[in-house]
């Protein structure tokens, strides 16, 4: 059986080290809701985060995307991040294509 996949591109993306953000209850209480369906390392119910607690995000133009739920500093902090990173706010649109933000959690 072949399985045929459309034609790959290229997506922009960055990694975080974020630990103040997993220390804290409220972005915690976010990765934990059952209803959140970001893609996560973190098993849900666990009060505290581990090392492999990385939880990956798709960041849009206007500070919206998949996670914009999450406490609303750590969200503009993460946003903030992509848009410096790849060029304002409107990049996400312009390239047809979410900036993919991995949050680690290393000491």
């Amino acid at each position: 059986m072949t399985i045929r996949l459309e034609k790959p591109h290229r997506t922009f993306g960055l990694t975080i080290n974020a630990p103040e953000a997993f220390a804290r209850d409220d972005f915690m209480t976010w990765l934990n809701d059952p209803a959140n369906k970001v893609f996560t390392w973190h098993t849900k119910g666990q009060k505290e985060a581990g090392e492999y607690s990385d939880v990956v995000v798709l960041v849009d133009s206007g500070y919206e995307g998949d996670a914009s739920n999450m406490p609303e500093d750590i969200w503009r902090a993460i946003c903030d991040a992509a848009y410096a990173a790849y060029g304002g706010e409107t990049i996400p649109q312009a390239n047809n294509s979410h900036v993919t933000v991995r949050l680690t959690n290393l000491s």
